[in-house]
């Protein structure tokens, strides 16, 4: 399995769903996915397994296992607990569902990991949906931080903007939801200013730590600054200014997917699956 300079890709709906993965799991869930679209690229049907070999993985992550045997054992205990940090929820109007993007997972103790994702979810995670978000997977594993992992992701999206000369454009709460902080971080617990929103240090302690990360791991997003956009003396959004490279122009090398199954029937198939379990 070639694992270096591959490109994920994943609904534009996904990047903005937060999950309670750890950082470790957030790895192994992209590596995952991109073996998936792999897996399916050439296939008239959909597939939902994909097995991955724990050594080949960990050497990608950037440990020695020569010498450190127990990030096997940290890996496993990583991925037989996936399943359970992959919930999410969707709206769509009126509607709403939420469920699991994977049903299993599971280290076997040749080093093979198995995992299953759900049917019901292949549109959103991989590019049978209609709108989806590219990032290079060599960025996404080396980031330190589940902060920098979702900004990059959304930066990734928003590339459009920056290229027709924008910046992309967040407010203070969507700042805290990409980082996924609490309603309360940085909010001042005591004294005069009890109560107050601590933007100084919110700055200083959460978005320059994370932009900092970004700037130095990824060869798609650097350059990144930012600039407070004011009502008043009131702060509105926080406006990003990045310079974007293509995933593409990484590797331009490397062999371009061609989905070949057709995303009318594949519909049609999830929705009978989802007919026959009522």
């Amino acid at each position: 399995m070639n694992i270096n300079n591959q490109i994920v890709k994943m609904s534009n709906t996904l990047i903005h769903k937060n999950t309670t993965m750890s950082i470790m799991q957030e790895k192994v869930f992209s590596v995952a996915l991109r073996e998936l679209e792999r897996i399916n690229s050439d296939s008239e049907y959909p597939h939902e397994e994909v097995i991955i070999n724990a050594g080949e993985l960990l050497e990608y992550f950037g440990y020695d296992i020569s010498s450190n045997k127990s990030m096997y054992r940290y890996l496993k205990d990583e991925v037989n607990s996936l399943q359970q940090h992959t919930y999410v929820e969707f709206e769509d109007g009126e509607s709403q569902d939420s469920g699991y993007l994977i049903y299993r997972a599971k280290y076997y103790k040749h080093g093979e990991i198995h995992i299953w994702f759900g049917m019901s979810y292949l549109p959103l995670l991989t590019e049978f949906y209609e709108k989806y978000t590219r990032y290079l997977q060599d960025d996404f594993v080396y980031f330190r931080t589940k902060g920098a992992m979702n900004l990059y992701k959304i930066f990734m999206e928003k590339s459009y903007i920056v290229n027709h000369g924008s910046g992309v454009r967040f407010t203070t709460d969507e700042i805290k939801n990409a980082l996924q902080l609490s309603d309360n971080a940085y909010v001042i617990k005591t004294g005069h200013s009890k109560g107050k929103f601590n933007r100084t240090v919110f700055e200083k302690k959460a978005i320059n730590p994370v932009i900092e990360e970004i700037n130095e791991k990824s060869k798609c997003v650097n350059n990144i600054k930012y600039r407070k956009i004011k009502n008043g003396k009131f702060v509105k959004y926080y406006e990003f200014t990045y310079s974007y490279t293509d995933p593409d122009d990484i590797n331009p090398s490397r062999n371009k997917s061609n989905i070949k199954i057709n995303n009318d029937s594949f519909m049609r198939m999830i929705n009978e699956l989802k007919n026959e379990n009522i």
